[in-house]
């Protein structure tokens, strides 16, 4: 799905996940913040968002965090061991 937004890649030139972040961009229509963990390629990130979403990814990652930490805390996820 294409959009007529301007599409603004935050990290200057072409990075391992790029690719992969760009597909799902171009099907969904929508901004992308890609996060790989232990993937194919090792550990990276890929951000593909639309011009207007830039300055809300900040603020958005540290909601994201701090709702992660509460999990932790909540679950008191250290005492969890791989299964």
């Amino acid at each position: 799905m294409e959009t007529n937004y301007k599409v603004v890649q935050v990290t200057p030139g072409k990075g391992k996940y790029d690719d992969e972040a760009e597909a799902v961009r171009l099907k969904t229509g929508g901004s992308v913040i890609l996060l790989v963990l232990d993937g194919a390629k090792g550990m990276g990130f890929s951000v593909q968002v639309h011009a207007d979403v830039v300055l809300s990814i900040p603020g958005m990652l540290r909601y994201c965090a701090d709702d992660i930490e509460r999990e932790i805390r909540y679950h008191d996820i250290r005492k969890v061991r791989d299964v």
